[in-house]
């Protein structure tokens, strides 16, 4: 088995974002997410739980210049841009950046790539340091939890 790069801390502390559980906008996120489908949370409405402005947010938005170029995509002669990262959160609400790794996706999310392990240029610092993404990261965990136990 070979060597693993430890996990990288996020965040040390819990966002009080995904904390509300009296938040009508969390409630219906929660609520949609376990049902097959999307769901929007409106813009103004992630602004307002994350405490940023638009300028904020557009300075946060600048890190999407700094993709990298997808291998994959370009041999259908598509031309998209991405970094791959994941995290895992622990039950005291701490987000880690886990060891850098492949992407895989099943048939039935992407029939292009069909279990097909794909390497993507990692996240920056840049992007990992930024304020903003513990605080989205905590909104996106807070409404995913309702996935631990959905409603039958």
């Amino acid at each position: 088995m070979g060597s693993r790069t430890p996990m990288r801390v996020t965040s040390e502390h819990p966002s009080p974002v995904a904390d509300r559980a009296d938040d009508p906008v969390l409630d219906r996120a929660r609520a949609a997410v376990v049902d097959p489908g999307a769901h929007v949370v409106p813009g103004t409405d992630v602004l307002h739980r994350l405490g940023v402005d638009g300028t904020r947010w557009a300075a946060f938005a600048d890190h999407w210049d700094d993709l990298a170029a997808d291998p994959y995509a370009a041999r259908s002669g598509t031309e998209r841009r991405r970094r791959y990262g994941r995290f895992s959160v622990t039950p005291d609400g701490r987000r880690e950046l886990t060891p850098h790794g492949e992407f895989r996706q099943p048939a039935d999310t992407n029939p292009l790539f069909v279990d097909e392990g794909r390497a993507f240029e990692p996240l920056t610092d840049a992007f990992l340091t930024d304020s903003i993404l513990d605080g989205v990261l905590a909104l996106l965990g807070g409404i995913a939890g309702a996935l631990d136990d959905p409603p039958r």
